[in-house]
């Protein structure tokens, strides 16, 4: 066994091994941790493990390589539901998220059984067969029914059940990430800071990287090899996706579980303040709740300008006005017809149409500040989104 062989085999066990070892410490970890940070930097091993793997390693082609590199495939889809979960998940990942690696444990069990089965020269002959573009000499004598049912596991079982688990994991990251975006626009005017512009990025990233996965599956093995432009782009395009998205991910700075602390701390003042807290789908406001309501946080709005506050959130309105944040939040959707997001940044902006109209020669970033917003790039997006032009065309029509 040469030393290239056995430098493959430990790079091809590297990713599992660091998967496994963050679901144990999910499950021994007694307080709440951000698990997403751990996820990103086990996403950004895994992008050099697996492109080193795809390019230099996978001539070494064996049952022992091929049984690691479908642990190593089917290990992803799984972990990324519940990367996905633990970013959007205010109670965080409980145990019984890990049972969604069940069904590819079992698949390589199989594997691994009907190898022993057949043999180890059988295997290695079948996988290489599988694996690479070569042509393979297999004795007659290893060609029998659990050599041709160990063909169909790994060959199409394999394929399909990573497949549907691929077209899963978009589905479900898609629905949770819109989800948790339109809280996180219903709690928070700036948006940006909680991490709503890394999530979106997240997901962008990872529909990249699955569709050059099933570009890579869209063919049998034996049509694939490592030396095809086809998969060497693809390699490349899911080995970039997930360093993206282990980047991405370790930069956001406001996680499921900090919302979670910010909406139990709002409900726990309520309750101490003697207003009422139902859950949003059994809310039923009152005809004089929500004009008091309405008028009271008009006043907060206009009078106090507390939009200008950069980082006012809903539970401080709901707070000020003396109402819970569920009240209050389908009171916004309800007269305003868009997000506590929208509706603040709205107000922000037609303020600073104010100072452009005010003061032609105010600096922009100024504008930006005194508007409420913390960055030039937040106010621009804004402005762009409200007004379908960008300040400074704005402001050239009234000179």
């Amino acid at each position: 066994m040469n030393l290239n062989y056995i430098f493959h085999i430990i790079l091809v066990l590297l990713t599992p091994l660091l998967s496994l070892s963050w679901c144990l410490i999910l499950l021994l970890k007694k307080e709440k941790i951000q698990a997403h940070v751990i996820m990103g930097i086990m996403l950004l091993v895994f992008t050099i493990a697996y492109f080193l793997f795809i390019s230099y390693f996978t001539p070494a082609a064996s049952m022992i390589s091929g049984i690691c590199y479908m642990s190593f495939a089917l290990i992803l889809p799984p972990l990324h539901v519940i990367f996905f979960k633990s970013v959007t998940d205010p109670d965080g990942i409980g145990g019984n998220s890990f049972l969604l690696f069940v069904p590819n444990i079992i698949l390589v069990l199989i594997t691994v059984i009907l190898s022993m089965i057949i043999g180890r020269d059988a295997s290695d002959a079948l996988f290489h067969s599988l694996i690479l573009n070569e042509p393979t000499y297999v004795p007659q004598e290893y060609i029998n029914s659990t050599w041709n049912l160990l063909n169909i596991v790994c060959n199409w079982c394999f394929r399909y059940m990573f497949l549907a688990e691929i077209i899963g994991v978009q589905i479900f990251a898609f629905f949770r990430l819109r989800k948790y975006n339109n809280t996180i626009d219903d709690y928070f005017s700036d948006t940006e800071r909680r991490g709503r512009k890394n999530n979106f990025l997240v997901f962008v990233t990872m529909m990249i990287t699955m569709a050059a996965t099933l570009c890579l599956l869209a063919k049998p093995f034996h049509e694939i090899t490592e030396n095809t432009p086809l998969f060497i782009t693809m390699s490349i395009c899911v080995s970039t996706g997930i360093f993206l998205m282990g980047y991405y991910t370790n930069t956001i700075k406001f996680t499921a579980q900090q919302l979670a602390e910010a909406i139990e701390k709002n409900d726990e003042q309520a309750t101490n303040d003697g207003t009422f807290i139902s859950k949003p789908d059994s809310i039923q406001i009152n005809e004089k709740l929500y004009s008091q309501c309405i008028i009271r946080l008009k006043e907060i709005m206009e009078e106090n300008q507390a939009y200008l506050n950069p980082g006012i959130s809903l539970i401080e309105i709901a707070s000020q006005i003396g109402t819970n944040r569920t009240y209050l939040a389908q009171i916004i959707h309800s007269y305003y017809d868009c997000s506590f997001s929208d509706y603040i940044n709205l107000q922000r902006i037609e303020h600073s149409e104010i100072l452009l109209q005010k003061d032609h020669d105010l600096p922009m970033a100024d504008i930006a500040t005194q508007s409420g917003y913390l960055t030039l790039s937040s106010f621009y997006r804004n402005f762009q989104k409200f007004t379908g032009t960008t300040p400074i065309k704005w402001r050239n029509q009234f000179k």
